[in-house]
This record gives structure tokens, sequence and C-alpha cells, in this order.
């Protein structure tokens, strides 16, 4: 069911508390030839620091922090994102409302879909757009159910090609991508375009990725401000200077 205006978590807490939820994209961590190489540190980084240049009374919540590396100051760092999840495994952990009740967000990010695409999660096959798109609403929906009132930022998911530019999985992405537009409307989520502009091509070939799948920081931080973006359009943060 959709989620009116009315039914918002108000008043809001004084400091907006955000989960976010999703793979390694979110999560950060990935290095290279060595562990002092952090190839990519999650959007969070950049969209903390916005939030505290803004002055916005902001916590980030959930069960885990980091990554934890020289090049990365963290002001804050929780999340609760696990590298190479599926959406119908996050669905699995979003079941489980105990863990979302003590994390007690009023607003949740979510970035997910990428391995069900690509087949690079736990289960080792690509899964379909509209199995993926069938799992993230009922997380969507789970979440709803746990937390009365809260608000979901749902992201239209950053572009990945493992192969090297393989039309057919470019395209499975553009087609979730389209399906999570209905996934908004259908739970009254708002819709971040986390795709168009990027390029999935490594930053070597002039595109945005480190390896054909993951953003490089450039890209980060260009995710952060789509999420800046989208969270002041729909008037969801508590109050910022």
């Amino acid at each position: 069911a959709i989620v009116s205006a009315t039914a918002r978590r108000k008043p809001p807490p004084t400091t907006d508390r955000i989960l976010a939820l999703g793979d390694s994209i979110t999560k950060g961590g990935l290095t290279g030839m060595t562990a002092a190489d952090l190839l990519n540190r999650s959007y969070r980084d950049r969209l903390e620091h916005l939030f505290d240049e803004n002055s916005c009374l902001v916590d980030f919540v959930g069960p885990f922090n980091g990554p934890v590396h020289a090049d990365v100051t963290w002001l804050d760092g929780d999340h609760a994102a696990i590298s190479g999840e599926r959406a119908d495994e996050l669905l699995t952990r979003v079941q489980d409302h105990s863990w979302l009740t003590t994390a007690d967000p009023n607003i949740v990010l979510i970035h997910t879909g990428t391995n069900d695409l690509l087949g690079t999660g736990l289960g080792g096959t690509p899964r379909t757009p509209a199995a993926a798109a069938a799992d993230t609403k009922s997380v969507i929906q789970e979440i709803q159910s746990a937390l009365p009132g809260v608000e979901i930022v749902l992201a239209q998911i950053f572009p990945s090609e493992p192969t090297g530019g393989d039309a057919g999985v470019a395209a499975t992405f553009v087609t979730y991508n389209s399906l999570l537009t209905t996934v908004a409307t259908d739970t009254g989520a708002h819709l971040v375009d986390m795709h168009t502009d990027f390029d999935a091509r490594p930053d070597w070939m002039g595109g945005d990725t480190i390896e054909w799948i993951h953003p490089t920081w450039t890209a980060e931080d260009t995710m952060a401000d789509r999420w800046w973006a989208n969270l002041n359009a729909n008037d969801l943060l508590n109050g910022c200077a």
C-alpha cells in the first residue's frame, strides 16, 4: 500500500536516523593488490560530510561500521550493507524486525539488485529483473511493517557490466530500474536515479567504475550528491542550517 505523507513518522526526531541498506556499493571496502589500496569507500563518506557541512542533525544507524581505512575519515560510519548480498537475501534479513526496531531509523536508503542481476551473490546465478524487483518491493514492505511511517529512498541501481560491455547485462539493469519505478509508486518510496549518466566502463577507459562493477570515488561522490538532492527535494530531513 502507498504510504501517505500524513503517515510519516512525525513529529520528526531531533536527529534523523538514517539506515543505509545494500551490498558492497553501499558497504565499501574493496581493496586492490594490498589492503592499503582502498578502491571504493562507499557514497556514505561524501554523504556524511554533506550532512556535516550543512549542519544537519543526522545519525547513521545499523549493526556495521566502516570500512576502516587511513584514507577515509568517518564522522559516523554505521550502516547495514553486506557485500555480495542479493535482494532476496536482504529480504530474509529484514524479515527479522528485531534489528530494524533496534536501529530505529526514520529514513532508509536502499541500493540493491546488482548481485541479483550479475549472479555475483551467494547464489552464483543471475536472477531475472522481475524476480529482483519483486523481492525489492517485499523488502520495502517488510521495513514499513516494522517501522510504520518510515521514509524509504529507493535507488535505481548503478550500472555494472563485469563481462566488459555486455549489452545483454546492461539491458537487464535498464529493465530492473524501470520496474523499480512501479515498486516506488506501489510502496510510496522516493525514487532516486543512480543509473543515468554513469558509465559502466572502468575509469582507465573513461568510465565511472573501478572494474566494470564498483563506482570510483568520483562516482561515489556523485551518488552522494544525488541522495542529498533527493532527501532535500522530498523534504525528508529534520533540519539543516
